[in-house]
């Protein structure tokens, strides 16, 4: 019964992260929705430290291949996934983090869509649309370093209750770091919205 509810508390911090980022995007567009066509720079230590985290997210997720055979995967629907932090630490125009997914709206059905996956997950879901850098041979297209923040740091119940007891230790506690880092870069970006 310990496994379990260490497994739903993971869970929470997953979905805490995910209203963060919700609540930084709404924070930027409230402040910066005039200066989302422009790009900042983001310090190099910043984009190194968004690799390394990305590095050791992967390195846990690699062992378990729960994923491929997922008929819910996170990757269906071509929705886009980076947020404005995404953007400033890829070096994208802001403009591109847009999506309804990083919507103050999005918070209660993304509720309701955890509950339902993590208790639904197994049932035959019909074809969609995969994202764009998803491809059923390799998975995610994109470069360790160069993926969103919901990509990398989120996980399902279904996954987690493939973890053994040292990954759940170590995802857990990467996840406390990439939340602080994440709004970290956040404060970063809105400090350049600020001089400009």
């Amino acid at each position: 019964m310990g496994r379990k509810f260490y497994i739903l508390y993971i869970l929470a911090k997953v979905y805490f992260n995910a209203v963060l980022r919700i609540i930084k995007n709404t924070i930027i567009m409230f402040f910066g929705k005039t200066k989302l066509e422009r790009k900042f720079s983001c310090p190099i230590k910043l984009k190194k430290q968004n690799f390394t985290f990305q590095k050791k997210f992967a390195k846990i997720f690699i062992k378990y291949d729960e994923c491929k055979n997922c008929v819910y995967h996170c990757c269906h629907s071509r929705i886009n996934r980076f947020d404005f932090v995404d953007c400033y630490l890829q070096g994208f125009t802001l403009k591109q983090g847009i999506s309804p997914m990083h919507k103050i709206s999005h918070i209660l059905p993304s509720v309701a869509d955890i509950i339902y996956r993590m208790y639904r997950s197994q049932e035959k879901q019909l074809p969609r649309e995969n994202c764009f850098y998803y491809s059923s041979s390799v998975g995610c297209l994109l470069p360790i370093g160069s993926r969103p923040n919901m990509c990398i740091a989120g996980v399902c119940y279904n996954l987690l209750r493939k973890f053994n007891e040292n990954d759940l230790r170590n995802y857990s506690s990467l996840l406390n770091q990439y939340i602080f880092f994440h709004t970290k870069c956040f404060f970063y970006l809105f400090e350049e919205l600020k001089k400009r």
